[in-house]
């Protein structure tokens, strides 16, 4: 009987993937190695996570996930540079009164720069994008710049209240570098640290994942797992995947 139910849940399982697979899709189950909300839940639970720290929010999906898919209803402060973005991240934070968002760039330095403010918004650097990274995703291209304020993430997170256990999220398109230059007494007190690497640079100037897996190594964090990220999906192409370190 056992031999049977196995068999029979074998064959239904390929039978679901051959009809996804018509339509492009692939089915997996939802697992901390194979699912980023599976993770994500994981991770939270077993650091009991007090704050999120969202550096380059766009207009809130990150956090809205962790709300949504996670349930998670503690501490985020989100920070996003670009005036337009900036916009709809407040009226999306609207959702939770844990949420705070802030207008400001994040790096490494205090004062102004110049940001491109790429088609689809989510691509928005302090950095210009590279060639390869517009042939793999036209939206990438840069339609527009703006100034914007820029300030160290350890001077923005000193006017606001949270409590250690920090999750430290970053993701802005190759300026991971500088972010970390100005996250000295956040990296301290973060116990788990998600950040784009990147595989092949998508931007000038910005850094390998070497070097990113090097710093953090030294401020005290392993890294943990690596989920898939942005590709050229017509060659298959790897260009950054996403990164989450814990503490040693």
């Amino acid at each position: 009987m056992a031999n049977f139910s196995s068999n029979f849940r074998s064959t239904l399982i390929e039978v679901v993937q051959s009809v996804f697979r018509i339509f492009g899709l692939h089915l997996q189950y939802y697992n901390p190695s194979n699912s980023e909300i599976a993770l994500v839940d994981y991770l939270l639970s077993q650091n009991n996570i007090k704050t999120i720290v969202d550096v380059g929010a766009n207009e809130g999906q990150f956090a809205l996930k962790l709300i949504k898919k996670n349930n998670y209803s503690g501490k985020i402060i989100s920070f996003e540079p670009v005036s337009s973005t900036f916009e709809i991240l407040s009226k999306n934070s609207k959702i939770s009164p844990n949420w705070v968002v802030i207008q400001s760039a994040v790096g490494g330095s205090v004062g102004t720069l110049p940001i491109n403010i790429s088609q689809n918004s989510v691509s928005s650097s302090l950095y210009k994008v590279n060639e390869h990274t517009v042939k793999a995703e036209a939206g990438t291209a840069i339609i527009k710049t703006e100034m914007v304020n820029i300030n160290t993430l350890d001077n923005l997170l000193q006017t606001q209240q949270w409590e250690d256990e920090l999750w430290l999220k970053i993701d802005v398109q190759g300026f991971e570098r500088e972010v970390l230059q100005g996250a000295s007494e956040a990296l301290k007190r973060a116990k788990v640290v998600q950040i784009e690497l990147a595989v092949i640079p998508s931007y000038e100037q910005s850094p390998y994942l070497e070097e990113i897996i090097t710093k953090l190594r030294a401020s005290g964090f392993s890294l943990y797992s690596i989920m898939s990220g942005f590709r050229n999906y017509n060659t298959g192409q790897m260009y950054e995947v996403e990164g989450f370190f814990v503490r040693s």
